[in-house]
């Protein structure tokens, strides 16, 4: 984005009225970027006649303020670029990467689209595209764009990494593996393309190769936290929970809101037995963000399968719920828990909620169906249940809720549950 000319700094220092050393030396950029937050500020106080010229030392003053962490003041800064130069393309790119940066896709995606009608730079296109594989709309239309960034500038090296992230996302791992074993080839000592290449392989299934690669990437960064929350999950699985916990304790240590972390540092713990520190460790990440839905399920998962603790479980759904989040998973375990609370209506409401925001889930139903007929409530638990079976209720399961409503005595939804 910084490719201004001295020609065309002196030029438009030239059409302002502000000092023109201080126009030079912002738009030049050869100091560092806390010292540009002070020229630049200057710069803009200055009284101008061009609001083009003026949009423009904004966006610079927004980026070097960006560049030092004084995100705020960058938004700020950025929209008022804009507001002077609604065509400003550079300013609404920056303005899109900042808004990315804190995972505002939706506004993230405004912004690019507006600046991608202007000009098709690289960092557009691979902004644009990375924003629509982050919010799901369209994976193949994500990674069509990452590449023509690529393509557009070879060096580029974070647009192909992205792409194999795009993959990730979309679940396509071996093809995700194929772009970091590419991106690999071309940057073959950058660790990050080495980090994404690790953990698609997990995810592929090989999990001796992402284990060397990703041990090679601890040795040369040892605080990298995907690369520590990466392998105690595949010494977990590979059965070495006392290995695990080591990596996952290392990454809790340096950020205990990193969800992942969390997580896998409290999985480690429940592979150990050590299940009062696990729950400590749950519960002080999900009270410190009662609204993460992937917190809200692993610690749900905990209550209701390892210590079959439904009073929290139905807690932790509670206020997931109160924070205006919900997930099938977490409505399917959840209404498990508060069935075993005999909280029968409220798993009809959870029910009736997640079919209606998330379609049909065996699940859920069948919950439903049981709260039905905790209520005698034959009809409809009837009609839940068969509506659990036509999208894969097990007929096993079929079968123990018709045993459970014999032993109700509800002998004729006994019969019908069993002639589904």
């Amino acid at each position: 984005m910084r490719n201004w000319v001295l020609l065309k700094s002196f030029l438009l220092a030239t059409a302002l009225h502000a000092a023109p050393e201080d126009i030079d030396a912002c738009l030049a950029y050869d100091v560092s970027y806390a010292e540009l937050v002070e020229i630049c500020s200057r710069a803009v106080q200055e009284p101008v006649s061009d609001a083009e010229n003026l949009s423009t030392l904004y966006d610079y003053l927004g980026y070097a303020q960006y560049q030092e962490d004084l995100d705020d003041l960058a938004e700020e800064n950025f929209r008022k670029s804009i507001s002077l130069w609604p065509e400003n393309h550079d300013a609404l790119t920056d303005l899109g990467w900042l808004l990315h940066h804190y995972d505002r896709y939706e506004e993230a995606l405004e912004k690019f689209k507006s600046a991608y009608s202007l000009d098709q730079t690289p960092s557009v296109l691979a902004g644009l595209g990375s924003t629509i594989s982050h919010l799901g709309i369209d994976s193949n239309r994500a990674i069509g764009l990452l590449d023509a960034a690529f393509l557009a500038d070879p060096e580029y090296i974070w647009a192909i990494r992205e792409r194999g992230w795009a993959y990730f996302r979309d679940s396509r791992y071996d093809e995700a593996v194929r772009t970091f074993e590419e991106a690999e080839r071309l940057f073959p000592d950058d660790h990050l393309t080495q980090l994404g290449l690790g953990i698609s392989l997990s995810s592929a299934g090989d999990l001796g190769r992402s284990k060397t690669i990703l041990e090679g990437v601890y040795e040369t960064e040892p605080d990298n936290l995907r690369a520590l929350v990466e392998l105690s999950y595949l010494e977990r699985e590979i059965g070495n929970p006392e290995v695990a916990v080591n990596y996952a304790k290392h990454a809790y240590s340096l950020d205990r809101s990193y969800d992942n972390a969390i997580t896998q540092f409290a999985w480690s713990l429940v592979e150990l037995d050590q299940l009062d520190q696990a729950q400590k460790i749950f519960l002080e990440g999900f009270n410190s963000q009662p609204g993460n839905e992937y917190l809200a399920e692993h610690v749900l998962d905990f209550f209701v399968f390892d210590i079959m603790d439904y009073e929290n479980a139905s807690k932790v759904l509670d206020e997931t719920r109160a924070n205006g989040v919900l997930s099938l998973h977490l409505a399917a375990n959840g209404s498990y828990a508060l069935l075993q609370r005999e909280r029968n209506q409220d798993v009809i409401d959870l029910a009736i909620e997640a079919t209606g925001a998330f379609g049909s889930d065996e699940t859920v139903l069948f919950n439903q169906a049981y709260a039905h007929m905790a209520l005698h409530q034959s009809e409809s638990a009837f009609e839940a249940l068969k509506a659990a079976l036509q999208v894969g209720l097990p007929e096993a399961d079929k079968l123990q809720f018709a045993k459970d409503a014999f032993d109700r005595f509800k002998f004729r939804l006994a019969l019908r549950a069993v002639a589904l």
